[in-house]
């Protein structure tokens, strides 16, 4: 089955846009690692169990002096500010991922988003998915791409926010993904 599965926001600043998007929501967040051949930095804001708000942005600048499609492309689209630029959904197999492929027209390209591709974390781990189409070829046209992550990997909106990135103006009970529990967040 195709599920939704995230939002992309581009940015600027991928720290203060995380910040502000946390402190208006009450989410919370945690780092996303990096994507080292695309020079792009990762936040990841989790909603639920399986979806999540990525907010990225360029890292390294010397992607852009190699001309880097993917960290040109986040610095066109964050020209005049932070932006919504795409949507992702997934697939629960290599199959599903293939039949989108065959029916759209396109490939799974394993260069992508594949081993050296992937993102890193900054725990060490390398996250490791296959995509069809590229982000470069839909989100352009408004369109999601399809992502499938072989193996058992933890998905990314079930990891456990960093501690302090909740917020309440209100003193309310928040519940925070990844966690599974209530807690009580104290107005600042």
């Amino acid at each position: 089955m195709i599920h939704f599965d995230h939002v992309c926001l581009a940015a600027q600043n991928v720290y203060e846009a995380t910040f502000r998007l946390s402190r208006e929501t009450g989410f919370g967040n945690y780092d996303g690692g990096f994507f080292p051949l695309y020079g792009i930095g990762h936040k990841v804001v989790p909603l639920s169990h399986d979806i999540y708000i990525e907010v990225e942005s360029v890292v390294d600048h010397m992607a852009l002096k190699r001309n880097q499609p993917l960290a040109k492309f986040f610095e066109q689209q964050t020209m005049e500010g932070d932006c919504f630029v795409g949507w992702c959904l997934r697939a629960d197999s290599i199959d599903e991922l293939q039949a989108f492929a065959k029916h759209h027209g396109t490939v799974v390209d394993e260069d992508t988003t594949g081993k050296d591709a992937g993102r890193q974390m900054m725990n060490g781990n390398r996250g490791f998915a296959l995509q069809t189409p590229s982000a470069l070829t839909a989100w352009p046209k408004g369109k999601p791409n399809l992502y499938f992550k072989p193996g058992s990997s933890t998905h990314a909106a079930s990891i456990p926010t960093e501690p302090g990135t909740v917020f309440s103006n209100s003193g309310m009970s928040l519940k925070q993904p990844g966690i599974g529990n209530a807690k009580r967040v104290d107005p600042l």
